[in-house]
């Protein structure tokens, strides 16, 4: 029995390199957040927050949005509502529609959300070179359209 350790690697296929890649901007994204004065709200949960406009939308059009089931989302926006980031209200017009709406505090959270990514990208775009940084977002931007397309 070989009792020396070994270093195992993942493939180079395209899945793992974007798994990869994603993992690393998650991390370089949280480590420039001040998590402390944002309660118990998590990333995962700016998935919401980022998509909610200010003026509020159904948990059936978030969840669809999200790529999540009702079920998923009406537990995050649960979470959310118990650390005040939205309230849900009763919509005027069929009082059998909620609506959620952020909270300022929500907002700002975003704000910072957003400023940490930028500074990321700005990073990243430093480290790759501007050049390579924008055809890797454009390629990125492309797939995505492609497949909303088709």
């Amino acid at each position: 029995m070989n009792s020396g350790k070994r270093e195992l690697h993942y493939p180079d296929h395209l899945v793992v390199l974007l798994d990869q890649a994603t993992d690393r901007i998650r991390g370089d994204v949280a480590a420039r957040v001040d998590w402390s004065n944002l309660g118990a709200l998590r990333p995962w949960h700016l998935q919401i927050l980022f998509i909610l406009p200010e003026d509020g939308a159904r948990p059936s059009d978030l969840a669809a949005a999200a790529g999540m089931s009702r079920q998923a989302l009406s537990q995050w926006v649960r979470e959310l509502a118990a650390d005040d980031y939205v309230v849900v209200t009763v919509e005027a017009a069929d009082r059998r529609n909620r609506i959620v709406r952020p909270t300022s505090r929500a907002l700002d959270a975003i704000t910072q959300a957003t400023t940490a990514i930028a500074d990321v990208e700005a990073a990243w775009a430093g480290e790759l070179g501007a050049e390579r940084f924008d055809a890797f977002r454009h390629t990125l931007l492309d797939l995505r359209d492609r497949r909303a397309a088709s």
